[in-house]
């Protein structure tokens, strides 16, 4: 370990093709190291390589810095590997194969961050070799090997024209200071509001390709660069209240280590975390925690709008086991979003206790329409919603309902077994008790007098929702 980064070293074995008192002395000290390492992981080194490079391509948290002497030139492949430092001339095919080990785009993930272009630090000259290998094993144009010799100042033209089109979108915007003029601005193009959330990602590895570079921050200058930083937060930000907004998921995870590193010390590490944490949608406490935060500058009406698109996608995630109460809801959210379009102001603030109602009542999964004999057990509720409408044609009481409801509901749980619900025979049973029940109970001792169609109905009903809500 070297200041905290994890650091290995993978060296070709060749030293037993000499005799140890004939090697030169740095040759003895790789050699003694190399017979301590077998002695470590037994007699040969691959297990302990391929632990190494498992580490290096896989595990963030593991080896950073790979060291390789006469290794792995050919047959390696880590995506994510940004740097390659030459320490000695490498001609032809040799030279072409360590170029690629850091010639791939890696988009990143939720562990490892996004990488648009390697770097090669070359310390022994290899630029002419770098020619010399594509002239023989290649057509290739000279300007080819121009362009992928790193120029400072075409890389700060690229940042600025990034920049410069992130400002452009929102060139209409009069008070720079106010995040809802930006927030409406978004919310009011489509595709516009897609175009800035690639832009902020380009901006972010633009602007981490920049840093990397030995005299970007000289070349650059130091108030520009602080002008930058502070607008890469702005819409680092913005992007993250737009997206949470719309109930869309946001995920900076794969941008933490780029954006810490632009902000260095403009910004603290604990908010670079929160920044790029991503927010759970249907926790609905932090969602409304974060629309409340005064510094998201979000206005009364973004805020029911936003509540209402939380809402809305809970509604749409769980539309599929309870169909009769969601879309009971999603009817009432899409009058509420009508009704936010066009509201006055002094409207606003009764819409947006009724936004918060809604939420309570769809993150509750309460209603007043379930009587009282199952009102505090909400796995009937499905159930009886699916079948009310058939028996209110004929006048049955409520507590009658209920009790077909738990006595069908029993007869499926009783059934269960590992895998029911993909097992026919289980389904084929449960209809067979279920039909007897609905023909013997209800409509012969109860005189309900129920429709082939209406029985085949509640039976298909009640299947269904068992299966959707286990």
């Amino acid at each position: 370990m070297q200041n905290d980064i994890p650091v290995a070293v993978i060296i070709s074995d060749n030293a037993e093709k000499e005799e140890d008192d004939k090697l030169p002395e740095h040759k003895k000290i790789v050699a003694d190291w190399l017979t301590e390492e077998k002695r470590r992981y037994g007699s040969s080194l691959e297990k302990r390589e391929r632990e190494i490079i498992r580490e290096f391509k896989e595990d963030p948290s593991g080896v950073r810095i790979l060291i390789v002497v006469d290794k792995l030139l050919t047959g390696f492949d880590a995506p994510r590997n940004t740097f390659l430092y030459l320490a000695k001339q490498l001609r032809d095919h040799n030279l072409l194969q360590a170029i690629a080990r850091v010639n791939r785009l890696f988009d990143g993930d939720e562990q490892h961050e996004a990488k648009v272009n390697g770097f090669i630090i070359d310390y022994s000259k290899n630029a002419k070799n770098l020619r010399d290998a594509m002239a023989l094993f290649s057509n290739y144009d000279p300007e080819d090997i121009d362009r992928a010799l790193l120029n400072t100042g075409e890389k700060i033209a690229e940042l600025e024209r990034i920049y410069q089109q992130l400002h452009g979108i929102f060139n209409t915007v009069r008070n720079r200071k106010d995040n809802e003029e930006y927030i409406r601005l978004l919310e009011e193009d489509v595709v516009k509001r897609e175009i800035f959330y690639e832009l902020v990602n380009k901006f972010i590895r633009q602007f981490s390709a920049c840093g990397m570079i030995h005299d970007f921050a000289r070349k650059f200058g130091e108030k520009k660069l602080a002008r930058y930083q502070r607008e890469l937060k702005k819409f680092v930000e913005l992007k993250k209240i737009q997206k949470i907004k719309n109930a869309e998921e946001v995920d900076f995870s794969k941008y933490k280590d780029q954006i810490r590193r632009i902000l260095d010390k403009y910004v603290s590490s604990e908010y670079v975390i929160e920044l790029s944490e991503p927010l759970c949608l249907s926790e609905t406490e932090a969602f409304n925690e974060f629309i409340e935060k005064a510094e998201n500058g979000l206005s009364i009406k973004s805020k029911a709008e936003a509540i209402a698109a939380q809402t809305r996608r809970t509604i749409s995630e769980q539309y599929h086991k309870d169909p009769e109460f969601y879309g009971k809801f999603s009817k009432k959210i899409e009058d509420l979003i009508t009704q936010l379009k066009a509201a006055r102001q002094e409207d606003l603030k009764a819409l947006l206790d009724t936004a918060h109602d809604f939420q309570t009542q769809v993150q509750n999964y309460e209603d007043s329409d379930i009587p009282g004999e199952l009102k505090g057990r909400k796995v009937y509720h499905p159930f009886y919603r699916s079948i009310v409408s058939i028996f209110s044609h004929y006048s049955v009481t409520s507590e009658n309902i209920c009790l077909v409801v738990t006595s069908l509901y029993d007869i499926i749980e009783k059934n269960k077994i590992v895998d029911w619900a993909g097992n026919i025979e289980v389904q084929r049973k449960v209809n067979l008790e279920m039909e007897d029940y609905l023909f013997d109970v209800v409509k012969e001792q109860k005189s309900i007098p129920l429709t082939i169609e209406e029985i085949e109905s509640i039976m298909s009903s009640f299947w269904n929702l068992a299966v959707r809500n286990r």
